[in-house]
């Protein structure tokens, strides 16, 4: 924790996709950040993570961190970005699990941040899985694994979904929208395109052409597609049924509205409510290596 906390202090970072490291960057460089935002794959990445998250929460859908790394460093981390508060509970390896370095002996300041005994991975990933699921009453399909590991995948078969992260290097779009999927999230729109937006009026004198624009099969050249036709002769402009009563004419009545039938209801009689909304089939639970 205090060697990530130091790495925070030192200066800014960049996510190097070719490299797949975290580098030290010049001052003002665009895009850069603290330590733990390279960590996560860039300033970019930890404000998509977080509309992700956030969608997520919104559909209702618990998030949980399980990992073979150290549970203080991965909340520290999460915290530093503002997006520990998205999950549950984060398991992983606590204490000593992994020895101490000269650098911790000389950092032994407690930090809040420290895993206890209650976040301590002391069993399986799928046997965690298997026991958070039943404290929640939760079946298979309502529960995820998101994983870089094959053998993790394998190996939570039969206990929940899983979502394989084939590239090791985080969840890239395709994995986002799979989850997304999985909790009965729609897909927003089309990329440049606003959702539900009006297509713009045609233009002047081509009233009536058809959304495709195109000529409508049979129109005379150089009349636009689908205009009006000149009123018979004799007849008044607008006499049609339905249209404007032509200049001078005397205004006709609207027809009545038959009035809607009332069928009493007998005293003590049970009237039906609107049909009850259906259980979403999202899952419930998502965890993340």
């Amino acid at each position: 924790i205090h060697k990530v906390k130091m790495l925070n202090d030192a200066g800014q970072y960049v996510y190097s996709a070719n490299s797949g490291a975290v580098v030290v960057s010049p001052p003002g460089t665009a895009g850069s950040g603290s330590w733990t935002s390279g960590a996560l794959g860039g300033v970019q990445r930890v404000e998509e993570l977080r509309s992700f998250f956030s969608a997520l929460k919104a559909a209702g859908t618990k998030l949980t961190i399980i990992t073979k790394g150290n549970v203080g460093a991965c909340k520290y981390l999460m915290e530093h970005e503002g997006l520990l508060s998205f999950f549950e509970e984060v398991y992983g390896m606590v204490g000593l699990f992994y020895g101490e370095s000269a650098f911790d002996q000389e950092h032994q300041e407690v930090s809040p941040y420290e895993g206890t005994a209650q976040n301590t991975l002391n069993d399986s990933k799928a046997n965690l899985i298997r026991k958070l699921m039943a404290a929640e009453g939760n079946a298979e399909n309502g529960a995820v694994l998101v994983e870089d590991d094959p053998a993790e995948i394998s190996s939570v078969a039969g206990i929940c979904r899983s979502v394989f992260v084939s590239e090791r290097k985080g969840m890239t779009g395709k994995e986002l929208a799979e989850l997304k999927k999985m909790a009965g999230i729609a897909p927003g729109p089309p990329a440049g395109k606003a959702a539900g937006a009006v297509p713009p009026p045609p233009p002047a004198g081509a009233a009536g052409i058809c959304k495709s624009g195109a000529p409508v099969p049979g129109a005379p050249a150089g009349k636009p597609s689908g205009a009006a036709p000149p009123p018979p002769p004799g007849k008044p402009a607008g006499a049609a049924p339905g249209g404007p009563p032509a200049p001078g004419a005397p205004a006709k009545p609207a027809a009545a509205v038959p009035a809607a039938k009332v069928v009493p209801v007998p005293a003590g009689a049970k009237v039906p409510g609107p049909p009850a909304a259906s259980p979403s089939s999202g899952v419930k639970h998502i965890y993340f290596d």
